[in-house]
């Protein structure tokens, strides 16, 4: 070993791969290559393809895109989606549209307590308060008195009212929103035929005229073109107006129960599996925990709230809305 290093002159080593075919042809590109290998692919499919390959070759030649002629449309290509990504809304956009469209009753989104989250005053304006007969239950004599002059046949709500009339001075605001509960639990059971003559449903709800109006203009919609045979309008209950109905039945009654709620004992109340009931109450905001037997049978009132229940829910501050799920295409 010298500890020396030497360098000598040598020719320069080309290592790039060259098609032997193509070696003596000169100024040809890769891309060309590639066409011509393609064109060569289509042409044999052409002539020994079966039916299947036929109609691939041609989709693929149908869908080619002929870059030469992009090239000169860049600039105007680029710019079409530089104007169409400035007039996209967005994601604090989409959350204020998603939360205007939510079949919520008007809710305050920065209230730090369950009870200041929602405006009892929109579920039922003061206007239409007045418009509730509370007078007969004030003046019945025990609870079998009053039960019958309630429009829905709803455990819960007999509960509640007891509560209410049991005591010297009763919440006179409570008891209309309980027997206005109950007026909307009656229209959610209620069936098309009679929802569709406006006199018939005032008569099975046992409300007034202004308050029937009321609950029509909010949970019910006119067929077009679609009239009784006494002349009067057809309504009808939609998907859309059923949800927001059953949302404004969910906060009456966390309103009336200290923002707690069983889901069984709103299933069994209006007919509808639990999980139905979960929804609705997840709509409004409401946390779905999980509780022990011993708390439902001590919290929830009629046989069918407890068979097989086993989850409450609680309305938390600040109020949080599930995220819509992603629908697949």
């Amino acid at each position: 070993a010298t500890d020396t290093v030497t360098f000598r002159q040598a020719p320069v080593v080309d290592v790039r791969t060259v098609i032997k075919s193509l070696k003596g042809v000169k100024g040809v590109g890769n891309r060309d290559i590639s066409d011509r290998i393609l064109q060569a692919r289509n042409e044999l499919g052409e002539a020994f393809g079966n039916k299947k390959a036929k109609a691939q070759i041609r989709a693929e030649v149908r869908n080619k895109i002929n870059m030469d002629a992009v090239k000169g449309d860049m600039d105007v290509i680029e710019a079409s989606i530089e104007e169409r990504i400035s007039l996209m809304p967005s994601k604090k956009d989409l959350a204020d549209e998603a939360d205007l469209s939510r079949p919520v009753p008007k809710y305050n989104a920065e209230a730090k307590v369950a009870s200041e989250i929602y405006d009892l005053e929109d579920v039922l304006p003061r206007a239409n308060q007045s418009q509730i007969n509370i007078i007969p239950l004030l003046k019945a004599n025990g609870a079998d008195a009053y039960k019958e002059k309630l429009a829905a046949r709803s455990p819960f709500l007999e509960k509640k009212i007891e509560g209410i009339l049991s005591v010297a001075k009763p919440d006179i605001a409570s008891l209309r929103r309980a027997l206005y509960l109950g007026y909307l639990m009656r229209f959610y059971v209620m069936p098309t035929r009679t929802i569709q003559k406006r006199d018939s449903c005032v008569q099975s709800l046992g409300c007034s005229p202004e308050i029937a109006d009321f609950i029509y203009d909010r949970f019910a919609e006119c067929t077009a073109g679609a009239i009784n045979p006494d002349g009067s309008p057809i309504f009808v209950k939609t998907a859309a107006t059923e949800t927001r109905l059953a949302c404004h039945i969910s906060v009456l009654m966390l309103s009336l129960n200290n923002w707690v709620i069983y889901p069984s004992e709103m299933a069994a109340d209006l007919g509808i599996p639990s999980k139905k009931a979960e929804k609705y109450l997840q709509n409004v905001g409401c946390k779905i925990e999980a509780v022990t037997v011993d708390e439902i049978a001590k919290h929830t009132f009629g046989k069918r709230a407890k068979i097989g229940a086993s989850k409450k829910a609680v309305l938390m501050a600040p109020i949080k809305f599930p995220k819509p799920g992603l629908r697949r295409a």
